[in-house]
């Protein structure tokens, strides 16, 4: 059996948010050979592409610890950018204790670290934090 994640609803961007997501979609007018959707991937695969690790240490382990990434390193434009995107990859499929599947893509990844793991103050302060945010927020 395959389960739908909930937590996973469309995301609807407001000001900020979009405002922070542009700050990682234009880059790439600027730094030559720089893809956002390849950067997302590549950070969505280090917390989930091993599947011995997500049934080590579990899923909401790993989503804590993207959590803490994105945090650290001022990135939630970059996994708003995914909510929005046209494109969407299989990353992994995780099996349950109950053998349920658990369908792992990016936006699904992106959608419920977003709506599960932060509050919404927590999402504004990060928009905020990204940097040259104020660029793209002023327009």
């Amino acid at each position: 059996m395959e389960l739908h994640q909930g937590g996973t609803d469309i995301r609807c961007l407001n000001k900020h948010e979009t405002a922070a997501s542009l700050c990682f979609i234009g880059a790439e007018r600027f730094i030559d050979g720089y893809s956002h959707i390849e950067e997302y991937l590549k950070l969505i695969r280090k917390y989930f592409g091993n599947i011995e690790i997500l049934f080590k240490e579990g899923l909401r382990s790993q989503f804590f610890k993207l959590k803490q990434y994105v945090i650290d390193e001022k990135c939630i434009g970059l996994i708003l950018s995914a909510t929005i995107s046209d494109c969407e990859y299989q990353i992994n499929n995780y099996k349950t204790i109950t053998n349920d599947t658990i369908k792992l893509t990016t936006k699904s990844i992106a959608n419920r670290l977003l709506n599960e793991y932060f509050t919404e103050e927590e999402i504004m302060r990060e928009c905020f934090n990204t940097p040259n945010f104020h660029i793209y927020y002023n327009q």
